[in-house]
């Protein structure tokens, strides 16, 4: 069951009541102070997966959501908690792109999940990418663009908002650009 509520004052608190019955989170980008306070409820203190969708966002008439899923994988609890959130999308989906993206200090593995995904019947592509200007967000977006994206799984905040935010913040920025609906997952 869908249910769609519009609820002015205690965001944070009204984000968290609502919660508590629900499988999944779905919230327009924040445009707003009362909007982030929402959203870092539903992000952050919910312990639910969260379908953030840009306002200016529109299904194509007669689409889906699922047609074409980028997972922007980088081993993390909260992206291993993304990918099993939208499970349901990813056994659905006419295509499935998983999305590494290189750095020189680290090393992205997929096997795992590709692994993972297999066994639950979802056939996916692995695509391995370099940063864009050094921004792993950059990367994922222009990803999402080449492959005609529909959805974009990732874990988010891997370190807590303050200390993304102070750092380079690649789901805030992944957040802010895109253009693409995400499911997200801290």
């Amino acid at each position: 069951m869908v249910t769609y509520q519009e609820v002015i004052g205690g965001e944070e608190e009204e984000v968290l009541r609502a919660s508590r019955s629900a499988d999944l989170l779905v919230m327009a980008r924040p445009i707003n102070l009362d909007g982030h306070d929402a959203f870092h409820a539903a992000v952050f203190l919910s312990r639910k997966s969260l379908l953030l969708v840009p306002a200016e966002w529109r299904l194509e008439a007669g689409g889906n959501l699922e047609r074409h899923v980028l997972i922007a994988w980088k081993q993390s609890n909260q992206a291993v908690r993304a990918v099993e959130s939208a499970m349901p999308w990813l056994r659905s989906a006419a295509q499935v792109t998983v999305l590494t993206v290189r750095k020189p200090e680290q090393h992205t593995d997929a096997s795992q999940l590709l692994e993972v995904l297999s066994r639950e019947s979802v056939k996916a592509q692995l695509v391995e990418g370099e940063p864009i200007d050094g921004r792993t967000s950059a990367r994922i977006l222009a990803t999402a663009e080449e492959i005609g994206a529909s959805l974009i799984v990732m874990g988010a905040y891997r370190y807590g908002s303050l200390v993304e935010w102070a750092l380079g913040a690649t789901t805030q920025r992944t957040i802010a650009q895109a253009r693409f609906p995400l499911m997200l997952a801290h």
